[in-house]
């Protein structure tokens, strides 16, 4: 474990404004990585992904030896993480860790995959908090069918695994839910949600402008389709969600406790 540092993680169905996000954590002050270490890939993304190539890494190896990837989860039994077999994986995140956190107060990473794997990640983590980034399901999976090519049917539910997941595996933590739509529609007032939450004074506004534009957001739900076909754990989850967040965000553990309780209604409880 790292002491005498807090690190920021985000959490959130791909597809779902998680790089967005975590883009207005750089001006804040958070350490997101060198520029060598940043995943940024203008083909798939010309802001660039922010996420850190070795963090990712790891997650994308556990996943591997758990026999899934990000578009297949896998399916967890109880005790898990304790598995001899992923000791030398550990060994290996607590040296990213280290090297990623080393002579920063405030750092943090994004990576959509650690809505699944966090639990292997918290005996890892020195003070943590975390932001989840939500976005329509169907805005999220139209999203990764023109990207991937993906079913709408499945990426609803992949959407429905990560943002329970999230959800779930960050209950009772401090925490931040912040919708992608809100940050799009007013990108200052995102920072400076982030901002307080981190106890951080807020950047200037422009700052959320300049790196959040209207021009990101490529599917769009119609109003009077707002569910679009969903299926009904999706729906709920979702319209719980929705009704919750403000514009703002909102922030946990206490306000967030009967989402946690939906969230676990609609998927059941995970592993542990």
């Amino acid at each position: 474990m790292i002491d005498r540092s807090r690190a920021v993680c985000v959490l959130g169905m791909h597809r779902s404004g998680t790089s967005a996000i975590t883009s207005l954590l750089e001006p804040i002050g958070v350490h997101l990585g060198a520029l060598d270490d940043l995943r940024d890939d203008a083909a798939g993304d010309p802001h660039g992904y922010w996420e850190h190539r070795g963090l990712k890494a790891v997650s994308e190896d556990l996943l591997h030896r758990l026999g899934a990837d990000w578009h297949r989860p896998p399916i967890l039994a109880d005790g898990w993480t304790d598995d001899p077999s992923l000791d030398d994986l550990r060994a290996h995140a607590r040296r990213v860790v280290a090297a990623h956190a080393r002579g920063h107060a405030l750092w943090g990473w994004k990576d959509p995959r650690t809505s699944i794997t966090l639990p292997f990640w918290k005996p890892l983590l020195p003070d943590v908090r975390y932001v989840v980034c939500l976005r329509h399901p169907v805005e999220a999976a139209r999203s990764l069918e023109t990207r991937d090519a993906l079913p709408l049917t499945r990426g609803l539910g992949l959407w429905l695994t990560y943002t329970a997941s999230a959800l779930i595996n960050t209950a009772g933590e401090p925490r931040l839910l912040l919708f992608y739509e809100d940050a799009l529609a007013d990108p200052a007032a995102a920072m400076d949600a982030l901002a307080a939450f981190l106890d951080r004074p807020a950047p200037p506004a422009e700052e959320g402008l300049r790196r959040i534009t209207p021009d990101r957001r490529h599917e769009r739900v119609p109003a009077i389709d707002a569910d679009g076909g969903c299926p009904d754990a999706v729906r709920t989850l979702f319209a719980a969600l929705r009704a919750a967040v403000g514009p703002r965000g909102l922030r946990s553990p206490a306000d967030g406790a009967s989402l946690d309780a939906t969230a676990a209604a609609v998927i059941g409880p995970l592993p542990g």
